[in-house]
C-alpha cells in the first residue's frame, strides 16, 4: 500500500549518490558518508522484487540471493558504521568493526546453510531458526545504534551550518533503521503480520532522509551560486553604464548579461570580482567630474526623498555617479580638485558587493535624473 514511498525513498537516494559524486570525488571529508550512500542505495536495491526476479532468472538460485541479500547487508552495517566514525574522527575503537562483522557473517552462512533445505531465505522462510533473525537485525541494531548516538553527539558540538544539519539528519535516518531492525524480531516473536505492513513507510523514510544529509551541503552550494549569479544580474547595468562612460585602453569583454551567467560556478565568480573591481575603478575616475558641492546636494536631494539613513549613502552615491557620468560623455574637463570621498561599502569585498547593490538599485531609479535635473536648474 506504501510502497510508493519506498519507491520514492530509492530514486532520492540514488539520485544524492550521483549528483554528490562530484563532490565526493573533490572533498575527501565527504566520501565516506557518500560511500556509505552509496552502499545502502545499492543494499536496498537489491531487496526489490523486480531485482531479485531478474537474478533470480539468471542464477536459478533463489535462496544463494537471498543469502547474499543478508551477507552484503551486513557489509553495509559496517561499512557505514566505519564511514561515520572516520566523518567525525572516531577511530579510537574502530579496529573491532571488521572482526564482528566478520563473526556476523560467519554465523550467518552457517546458520543457513545448516538448516533444513528451504528455497527461499526470507523472514517468512519457517526452516530458518529465529537465532539467524536476530543475529543479523542485531548486527544492524547495533550499528546503527552508535550512528545515531555519534551523529547525535558530534552534532552538538559541530557549528552551526550545514554539517551540523547534516549529521543530524543523518543520525534522524539510521533511528528509523533503528526502528525497523526492532519491528522484524517483534513480527518474528508475535507473528502479527500488521506489523509489516509498517516497513514500506518507515524505510521510504529513512531513504528520504539519507538521501536529505548527502544533498544538503550541496543545495547549500546550489544556494551560494544562484546568489552570485543575482548578484552579477543586478550589477550588470551599473558596469555597463559606469564603464562604458570612461576611456580603457583594455576594454572589458562586454558580452551579454544573459550569456554571463549561462557559464561555469567558477567563470561567475571570477566575472562578479572583475565587476565590482571595474565599479569601483570607473568611480574613481568619474569622481573628478564632481565638485563637494554636487556631493552634498545630493545627499540632502536624497534625504529630502525620505530615503532612510541606512541608504542614504548609496542613493547619494548613485545620484552624484549619474551627475559625474553625465558631465564626461558631454566633454566637461575634470576638476583640478578632485573630492576626497572615502571609499564606501565597508572593509571586505562582501561588504562592499551588498553596497554595491544598493547603489545599482537606486542608480536604475528614477532618483538620480531627479537630482540631475534639480542640481541643473539650482546652479543655472
Amino acid at each position: 500500500m506504501n510502497d510508493w514511498i519506498e519507491t520514492a525513498g530509492l530514486v532520492s537516494l540514488w539520485l544524492a549518490a550521483i549528483l554528490r559524486a562530484s563532490a565526493a570525488a573533490r572533498h575527501p571529508y565527504q566520501r565516506p558518508l557518500w560511500l556509505g550512500t552509496c552502499l545502502i542505495a545499492v543494499t536496498t536495491t537489491l531487496y526489490q522484487e523486480p531485482v531479485i526476479g531478474t537474478l533470480g532468472r539468471l542464477i536459478g538460485d533463489f535462496n544463494l540471493i537471498d543469502l547474499s541479500r543478508h551477507v552484503s547487508h551486513t557489509i553495509t552495517a559496517a561499512v557505514m558504521l566505519y564511514c561515520v566514525l572516520v566523518a567525525v574522527g572516531r577511530q579510537r575503537h574502530i579496529w573491532l568493526l571488521a572482526p564482528a562483522a566478520a563473526a556476523t557473517i560467519a554465523a550467518t552462512i552457517w546458520l543457513n546453510l545448516s538448516a533444513a533445505p528451504h528455497a527461499r531465505s526470507t523472514i517468512t522462510t519457517p526452516q530458518l531458526p529465529l537465532i539467524y533473525w536476530l543475529l543479523c537485525f542485531g548486527f544492524y541494531l547495533v550499528a546503527d545504534g552508535i550512528s545515531v548516538a555519534v551523529c547525535w553527539q558530534y552534532g552538538r558540538r559541530a557549528g552551526p551550518g550545514t554539517l551540523r544539519q547534516s549529521l543530524r539528519i543523518f543520525g534522524l535516518s539510521r533511528l528509523f533503521g533503528c526502528v525497523l531492525w526492532i519491528l522484524f524480531p517483534a513480527y518474528l516473536i508475535t507473528r502479527r503480520t500488521v506489523l509489516l505492513g509498517y516497513i514500506p513507510s518507515l524505510t521510504g523514510i529513512e531513504l528520504l532522509l539519507q538521501a536529505g544529509s548527502v544533498l544538503l551541503p550541496g543545495i547549500d552550494s546550489v544556494r551560494h551560486n544562484l546568489t552570485q549569479r543575482r548578484i552579477l544580474w543586478v550589477l550588470w547595468p551599473l558596469w555597463q553604464s559606469m564603464t562604458s562612460a570612461i576611456p580603457n585602453p583594455t576594454p572589458p569583454r562586454r558580452g551579454s548579461r544573459l550569456g554571463a551567467l549561462a557559464t561555469t560556478n567558477a567563470a561567475v565568480n571570477t566575472r562578479l570580482y572583475r565587476l565590482v573591481i571595474e565599479i569601483r575603478d570607473a568611480g574613481l575616475i568619474l569622481r573628478a567630474y564632481v565638485t563637494p558641492a554636487t556631493i552634498t546636494a545630493a545627499q540632502q536631494f536624497a534625504a529630502t526623498h525620505l530615503v532612510s539613513p541606512v541608504d542614504l549613502e548609496a542613493a547619494t552615491v548613485a545620484c552624484w555617479l549619474h551627475s559625474a557620468r553625465q558631465a564626461k560623455l558631454v566633454g566637461s574637463s575634470p576638476h583640478s580638485t578632485v573630492c576626497d570621498i572615502s571609499s564606501p561599502g565597508g572593509n571586505t569585498l562582501r561588504e562592499e558587493i551588498e553596497f554595491l547593490l544598493s547603489v545599482a538599485r537606486f542608480y536604475a531609479g528614477p532618483l538620480p535624473a531627479e537630482f540631475a535635473t534639480h542640481h541643473a536648474a539650482e546652479v543655472g
